[in-house]
């Protein structure tokens, strides 16, 4: 086989950070440190007193606002009722659909749900702290498939495609080997480096892979079952030529 030699880093098949969309003050923590969440699984919540009563005083407004306009309906079929008037029912309807509209989408909010399926980190907060709009407060991360990143010199560019295999191993596990794949190319060469930043996915339905380990990649790029081999030591190096001696 044929085989480069790299070196990487392992990273999260998705991550991101949790944050509130709108300011509040925390009173649950849904979530253990370190265990596995579904998405769509409730995480954090906030106090909602405030928006569950602002979505009631809009839903009551609607209420009244579609009475109105179910009125003037009927007053302008009868032709006892000028349009100007319709218009104006209808245009309150839907001001009215609007406010409880964004009310309900403000209430959402006062949940912060996982967004897919993973681990969820440390978190940074307490029940009864006061958050506001983008403030981090734990990170959650997918990690099974992993991502390993690596970079190879710019020569061997002719060489390098999607699919081709790969062998990791990691200080954290000596002598233990994770084989994946490579799924996607940087088409952008580093200029500062002259490296092709390539991107694999491993396996890891048992977790033991973190993101951040330090990787050793082998990159398969070809094979030849005909091919002869010999040992190492046997190469004998004249100038920039290697000779192999026969007996």
């Amino acid at each position: 086989d044929h085989a480069i030699e790299a070196i990487g880093n392992l990273a999260s098949n998705e991550s991101v950070i949790l944050s509130p969309e709108i300011a509040g003050r925390i009173t649950d923590i849904l979530f253990k440190e370190g265990q596995p969440v579904k998405s769509g699984d409730a995480l954090i919540k906030l106090d909602d007193a405030i928006s569950r009563a602002e979505l009631a005083q809009v839903q009551a407004s609607l209420t009244l606002s579609k009475t109105n306009y179910d009125r003037a309906k009927g007053l302008y079929a009868k032709s006892a009722s000028s349009a100007l008037v319709l218009d104006e029912a209808l245009a309150k309807r839907n001001a009215d659909q609007a406010g409880a509209d964004l009310a309900q989408a403000k209430l959402n909010k006062t949940v912060i749900s996982a967004p897919f399926d993973g681990i969820v980190g440390l978190r940074s907060v307490s029940v009864g702290d006061y958050v506001n709009p983008g403030q981090s407060l734990a990170n959650i991360e997918s990690i099974d498939p992993i991502k390993v990143d690596f970079r190879v010199p710019e020569v061997y560019l002719n060489v390098l495609k999607p699919d081709q295999t790969i062998n990791v191993s990691v200080d954290a596990f000596p002598g233990k080997t994770f084989q994946g794949s490579v799924y996607a190319i940087d088409p952008l060469i580093d200029s500062a480096g002259r490296t092709v930043v390539m991107r694999a996915t491993l396996p890891n339905t048992d977790g033991i892979l973190r993101p951040g380990l330090f990787a050793r990649v082998n990159l398969l790029v070809g094979s030849n079952d005909k091919a002869l081999l010999v040992p190492e030591e046997a190469l004998v190096p004249q100038g920039g030529t290697p000779f192999v001696y026969v007996v």
